[in-house]
Parts: structure tokens; sequence; C-alpha cells
């Protein structure tokens, strides 16, 4: 194989919306329901093989929700590729959260491609605190790439976002 392409993915949102949990269930096929902070930020490596013969490095960069307001976030922003912006599905205050995330992003690169993650499907549509359409409008009025509805929980919607993400890059 040649040398591969470095695709650095940033995982933004609020707290408890899946961030580490996604970057743990899909780097090291681990979930956990323990809720877990993170301080700083977190960042794991995965490398597929692509189809045209090189490898992709896909680098994840878990930033805490507590870095939003930190003006040193945006050094992580150097050299992104994608981002990715969660919410709970459970949680109203995830989508103000995702809203202040974007405008973030935006104000450094508001051409970089953001996906909107929609997580904890798997508590029931009827404990969802936002509806399909709602989501629909929100995706488009914050100019967001894509959006996805997962669990992380699940190990549903996962490689969805992945898969995107590696069309885009090859």
């Amino acid at each position: 194989m040649q040398d591969g392409l470095e695709v650095k993915i940033l995982l933004l949102g609020g707290p408890e919306t899946g961030k580490s949990s996604f970057l743990k269930r899909y780097v090291y096929d681990f979930f956990s329901e323990k809720y877990s902070q993170t301080i700083g930020i977190h960042h794991a490596n995965k490398i597929i093989a692509s189809d045209k013969k090189k490898n992709i490095n896909l680098g994840f960069w878990d930033i805490s929700s507590n870095e939003l307001a930190s003006i040193y976030s945006r050094v992580y922003y150097h050299d992104t590729k994608f981002s990715i912006i969660f919410t709970d599905l459970s949680g109203k205050s995830s989508f103000d959260t995702a809203i202040l995330w974007k405008k973030n992003l935006d104000k450094i690169n508001n051409s970089l491609p953001t996906i909107l993650v929609c997580n904890k499907s798997d508590i029931g549509k009827e404990k969802w605190v936002i509806t399909m359409e709602e989501i629909k409008k929100f995706y488009k009025n914050h100019n967001f790439s894509n959006y996805y509805i997962i669990s992380v929980k699940d190990n549903t919607g996962i490689q969805n976002i992945i898969d995107i993400i590696l069309r885009r890059c090859q």
C-alpha cells in the first residue's frame, strides 16, 4: 500500500451527547453505559484500507464540551477535514449547544463539511424531544452538510457516517 491520506475529524457537542462513546464504539468496538466526561481532548486513529490502494488514516479528535468557550479550542480546528456535531434526542438543550458549536466553526471555516448527529435513537421516538421534521429543518437552517439519526449504544448508523466521510475523501 502507498502512503495514505490523513483525515482529521472533530467530534463536538454538549455533554452526554455520545461523542466519546462514538469514538470508542467505532475505533475500539467498545461501549459502556458509564458516563465519563472528556477533559480537554481525546484523540484516536483508525486506519482504513481504501479501494485505491492507499490507507486512509481517520484521526478523531473528541473535544470536551467545556472547550466551546475556550479560545484554545480553535487550535484544534487546524487541518480539520470534517466535523461532527452531536446532539441527544432526549435533551433539547443539546440542540442549542449544537448551534453554538456550528457558529464557532463557521467563524473559522464556513466551508468545513459538518455532519449533524442525533444520538440515542434507541430510547424510542415517543421520548424524542424533537420530531423528524424539526431535525430536517434544524439541519437545513444551520447549514449542516448531512444529518444522521444514530444509536451508539445499539451500534446503529455509525458506519453510515464513516461511509460518507470515506466517499468524500476518495
